[in-house]
């Protein structure tokens, strides 16, 4: 089988080549955008009773001017008890870390943007195609710096109350005659 099948491929090459190209440009002509499959609210189309999609609607109601339609929401909790200050404290660490790393890739974005401007600006594009391209990556540019801001400004108070956090729980150990608890990281970047 696979004789024939490495016989005719060698015979007829070309056409296969031809082949997977035709396949190739017209797959891409009938799919759609990547941007409209990942921005179009992937939960959608579950049942209204499944967790995602009940937390989906807990958070566009929570946070309304925060939303994109894919996002990600980590949840601490536990079945058969209330949170311990340790989980508590997990759940902090957790999410300073995402702000910072949030912040450290706006702020990165952001130099890309103002980089490309002074590109567009030096003359090395065309501008007259289209002559307020480098103004709004600027103005684009702000707005993610802005962001970045943001970011690390959450970073740090969450870091500061994981430190406070770790400060009450060195009080309560030396309270008690134990060792104290390693004390965290804190986020250089922010």
């Amino acid at each position: 089988m696979f004789d024939s099948y490495g016989k005719l491929i060698t015979r007829w090459w070309w056409a296969v080549i031809l082949f997977w190209i035709v396949l190739t440009i017209s797959i891409r002509a009938v799919a759609p955008r990547w941007d409209d499959i990942t921005y179009d609210g992937d939960l959608a189309y579950l049942p209204t009773t499944m967790p995602s999609y009940v937390g989906e609607q807990l958070l566009t109601e929570g946070f309304p001017q925060d939303r994109a339609k894919s996002q990600i929401v980590m949840v601490t909790a536990r079945n058969n008890a209330p949170l311990s200050t340790t989980d508590i404290d997990v759940a902090v660490d957790v999410a300073r870390r995402f702000k910072n790393y949030l912040g450290i890739r706006a702020f990165q974005r952001s130099q890309d943007l103002l980089a490309e401007a002074a590109q567009l600006r030096a003359g090395n594009a065309d501008l007259a195609a289209d002559p307020d391209a480098a103004d709004r990556l600027e103005a684009r540019a702000k707005v993610v710096l802005e962001d970045a801001e943001k970011a690390f400004d959450e970073a740090i108070a969450l870091d500061d109350l994981l430190l406070k956090h770790h400060e009450e729980r060195v009080a309560d150990a030396n309270s008690a005659g134990e060792p104290a608890p390693i004390a965290p990281t804190r986020l250089a970047e922010a």
